[in-house]
């Protein structure tokens, strides 16, 4: 997601929806199409289908225009108390926190593209722009990849390894030949929508169950 900034963007598109649904109207027309929110507080058609499911299906340019369409209700810049939620590290920043010995700056897309979803051609080019992006902030080789939503498939994973990357991070293996593949590594992501209870267990076990 470091192609963001770099395009003039100090938030990310799902950031950026998620703040608007919180203090945007009930409804909300997009593209033609009606969207509502829903008990959980997401914007969704009527049947049943997230805005945010819509926009990951395809490349940055319908976030983009996402963003651009709804720009007139981001008040939460308004709201110094959102600030840590929503902004983007610059540069600056991002290399303060690359000299930690404690901190290892690993890339996650450059546009926060579900990489599966997109032209593997063009999924191939996020990686790499995102690698050279952040080795020229943080003057370090970047080895790993966090594929974002966790989703990958073969061409992105052959294309991860071309470009360089030897830590090829999903939240599961989601091919049966990746057990034995020494590139793809699980991670388990801190999650702020579920129950405290939930992400204790999921730390413990390594993975998510099905929660209530």
């Amino acid at each position: 997601m470091t192609g963001v900034r770099e395009a003039g963007y100090d938030i990310l598109w799902n950031d950026f929806l998620n703040i608007i649904t919180k203090y945007g109207p009930l409804r909300l027309e997009y593209k033609g199409n009606l969207y509502t929110k829903n008990r959980f507080g997401r914007y969704v058609n009527a049947e049943g289908i997230a805005l945010a499911e819509y926009l990951k299906r395809d490349d940055f340019s319908s976030k983009k225009e996402m963003m651009e369409l709804l720009a007139t209700l981001d008040g939460f810049r308004n709201n110094g108390n959102d600030e840590e939620y929503w902004r983007l590290l610059n540069d600056e920043e991002l290399f303060t926190l690359s000299q930690s010995r404690w901190v290892t700056i690993g890339s996650h897309g450059y546009y926060h593209n579900d990489l599966a979803r997109i032209d593997v051609e063009k999924a191939s080019q996020e990686m790499v722009n995102s690698k050279q992006y952040l080795e020229r902030i943080t003057g370090k080789g970047i080895k790993a990849i966090a594929f974002p939503y966790g989703s990958y498939s073969p061409g992105v994973r052959e294309a991860a390894i071309d470009a360089g990357y030897q830590q090829l991070l999903g939240t599961e293996m989601l091919l049966s030949e990746d057990n034995d593949n020494g590139n793809i590594k699980g991670r388990l992501t801190i999650n702020p929508f579920i129950p405290v209870h939930a992400q204790m267990q999921a730390i413990i076990k390594g993975y998510y169950a099905n929660w209530k």
